[in-house]
């Protein structure tokens, strides 16, 4: 006969590593910096404090665009940022950056580079957060990868997000090269370069996004292994009393 606590264990630690499972109280909304009237940033806020707790912002911008041979060549590529599912007051879940290219479709090249800046600051001070980024992930061939993100503020609050791009369906001459992130710098910022194949078989759409960047707030390793210990606990308790 199955051991109930096991099973229930093996249940979560396989739906915790399936994830990502969006932090309960975290949401993302569009707004700005702080202190800055034109930086487009996601920000994040914790509802389970009343009113809700503002905890930091992410900033994405494109630094350059071009080709691995000529990375100053200043393709026409920008981000536009936006939350999915908003709910009455334009929060969600999980937010995005979806990169754009504003050029005609005939001269995009056949190798590109991008070069994406995301920095995170405290929302209240502006003051830049300390981060650790994790190791690339590829999945499904070349038209996703994923990483993961920790950040902790001055005053010690920690947030963790699953980060991950993904080639949108519409583009399907696009696929994914290498993909490779920097050291995460004192200021609150790190890089991401992007190298994408157009292989000139498909429809390339210049008014389609070419992919996204989808940010999700997902709980601290140190949440998870409580949730573990307190599931475990629980169940114990259950197997005496019955």
């Amino acid at each position: 006969m199955a051991n109930p606590l096991r099973t229930a264990l093996a249940g979560l630690v396989l739906a915790l590593a399936l994830s990502p499972t969006a932090h309960a109280g975290k949401k993302l909304y569009v707004g700005n910096l702080p202190f800055s009237p034109t930086d487009s940033a996601l920000r994040v806020i914790d509802e389970a404090f009343q009113p809700p707790l503002e905890l930091e912002s992410m900033g994405l911008r494109v630094e350059s665009a071009g080709t691995p041979s000529n990375p100053a060549l200043r393709l026409p590529v920008a981000i536009t940022l936006g939350v999915t599912d908003p709910d009455a007051f334009g929060r969600g879940d999980s937010g995005f950056a979806n990169y754009v290219y504003n050029g005609a479709a005939t001269n995009y090249p056949e190798a590109s580079q991008i070069l994406s800046q995301v920095v995170m600051l405290d929302s209240d001070t502006g003051a830049p957060a300390r981060m650790k980024t994790g190791t690339v992930k590829f999945f499904n061939d070349a038209k996703r990868f994923s990483f993961d993100l920790e950040s902790t503020r001055a005053d010690g609050i920690g947030n963790s997000y699953a980060m991950y791009g993904v080639m949108k369906a519409a583009q399907t001459g696009l696929t994914f090269g290498d993909i490779r992130l920097s050291t995460p710098a004192a200021d609150g910022t790190f890089q991401l370069v992007t190298e994408i194949f157009y292989d000139n078989t498909g429809a390339f759409d210049p008014a389609v996004p070419m992919f996204a960047l989808m940010v999700t707030p997902v709980p601290e390793p140190a949440s998870a292994g409580i949730a573990l210990c307190t599931m475990a606990a629980s169940l114990r308790m259950r197997k005496r009393r019955s």
